[in-house]
C-alpha cells in the first residue's frame, strides 16, 4: 500500500498487534503497534496527519530509517521510523504521516 494512501483508520484496528520488521541480512524483530493517534493540523490536506508508535526489543539501539514491516492483515509496508524512547528493555519507534 502506498504511503500517501494510508490513513489513521487503516491502523487503528491493529493497535496491539504485531508487525514483523526486517533489519536486513535475514534478521527481523517483532514490533507491537502500541498507539495510533491523530495529530493537530493547521492546513487542509489529503488526509489528517497522524502518528504511529511501535515498541520492540532490539539487540542494539535502532537508528532512524526506512524499515520494511509485514502484517498479516495489512501486508507489506515500508515506513520511516524514528527511535523516540526506551521503555524498560524495549525501544519505541515513531512514524509520522503529515
Amino acid at each position: 500500500m502506498a504511503d500517501d494512501l494510508l490513513s489513521l483508520e487503516d491502523f487503528e484496528p491493529h493497535v496491539g498487534t504485531a508487525f514483523r520488521c526486517s533489519l536486513g541480512q535475514g534478521l527481523s524483530v517483532e514490533l507491537a503497534l502500541s498507539s495510533a493517534e491523530r495529530l493537530p493540523s493547521r492546513a487542509e490536506g489529503l488526509r489528517p496527519p497522524f502518528s504511529l508508535l511501535f515498541r520492540g526489543r532490539f539487540a542494539a539501539a535502532p537508528v532512524q530509517g526506512t524499515y520494511r514491516l509485514e502484517h498479516p492483515a495489512m501486508g507489506t509496508l515500508d515506513l520511516f521510523l524514528v527511535p523516540v524512547g526506551l521503555t524498560g528493555d524495549r525501544f519505541d519507534l515513531e512514524a509520522v504521516f503529515a
